[in-house]
């Protein structure tokens, strides 16, 4: 079966998603290294409100200390990296959600449940005229950087119980952390998730093809 082009485009902005992160990423700490920090610190001026320049507003300028704006991209880095999570749940669901119906017999699927999703990619009752083939180990990984995405969302990026739930559903063991700590997610573990994601997709497109 030909992929259609909606579903290929979904899973083409999945990809690229990526980019886009890191792009904000790489942006914020070169304003830090390479212009806020080298212009202004050790000068009078580090301290001082400043009308920088913003040239897509209406005044052209936002006003800001120096030291002020640093503090503020160098605090972005969590911000960035779970709102590159939220982004691939969001398009995940989007493509179940377009797919489901084409590969299950006009199947529609709420994706608003996540265990309804897990079921389609696994291949479950009543989806299992879809068999892609991937493993129970990769949804189970897959629910814990969803429940990340969750705590992210809505308890202020707040350890909470379901997290818990299915960090030990996934790795086997306990998280040190506890219910209201702060998220312990970094770049490298939210890369290994989208590389997960990417391994997802690779296998739903082979599935789409040989179906």
């Amino acid at each position: 079966m030909e992929i259609p082009e909606k579903i290929s485009n979904i899973m083409q902005r999945i990809l690229e998603s990526e980019d886009d992160w890191k792009a904000l990423y790489m942006a914020s700490w070169g304003a830090v290294f390479h212009w806020l920090e080298p212009e202004y610190k050790n000068t009078a001026l580090w301290d001082k409100p400043l009308k920088l320049g913003l040239p897509a507003s209406k005044k052209g300028y936002q006003e800001y200390t120096p030291s002020q704006l640093c503090g503020i991209l160098k605090s972005k880095d969590i911000y960035f990296t779970l709102n590159h999570l939220q982004t691939l749940f969001s398009l995940l669901e989007e493509l179940t959600a377009e797919l489901c119906p084409i590969m299950c017999n006009g199947l529609n699927i709420n994706t608003f449940q996540f265990k309804h999703c897990e079921d389609f990619l696994l291949g479950k009752d009543p989806y299992q005229n879809f068999k892609t083939g991937i493993l129970v180990s990769e949804i189970k990984e897959l629910r814990l950087a969803k429940e990340t995405r969750n705590c992210f969302i809505h308890s202020k990026s707040k350890v909470d119980k379901k997290w818990l739930e299915a960090f030990k559903e996934s790795r086997g063991i306990d998280s040190e952390a506890k219910i209201g700590d702060k998220l312990p997610v970094y770049v490298p573990q939210v890369e290994e998730w989208h590389e997960l994601c990417k391994q997802i997709v690779s296998k739903i497109k082979i599935a789409v093809l040989q179906s």
